[in-house]
């Protein structure tokens, strides 16, 4: 959010400053608030998905390994609990959420720019 007030403020006195030339403001005002909204989606999208994808590659791994029967659902959040710790098993790193952004922010853009 506090990128796209930054845009907007910014935005809002450039077109202060020059009436006459709105339209490159205007695309460039809605470029930005594209990648913003991309971003903040993509990151929000890791933050649901981040604890049902540990789970799925813990239930793969097992089959993997010769298992015939996955361990239930509950089990297997218990063994991953007991492994790497309730932050580490339902919040993703740093890195993977800053990862999120530009990937997510690009391709809104795209798609907006191409429909």
């Amino acid at each position: 959010m506090c990128l796209q007030d930054l845009a907007s403020r910014q935005i809002a006195a450039r077109k202060s400053a020059s009436r006459d030339n709105t339209v490159p403001i205007q695309f460039l005002e809605r470029t930005l608030a594209t990648l913003a909204a991309g971003g903040c989606a993509g990151v929000a999208y890791r933050l649901a998905s981040w604890p049902w994808d540990m789970l799925l590659v813990r239930r793969l791994e097992s089959w993997e390994h010769g298992a015939l029967v996955s361990p239930s659902l509950g089990n297997e959040a218990r063994r991953l609990i007991a492994e790497v710790g309730v932050r580490r098993a339902l919040f993703p790193p740093v890195r993977v959420l800053a990862s999120a952004f530009p990937s997510s922010a690009l391709g809104l853009l795209v798609y907006e720019l191409l429909r």
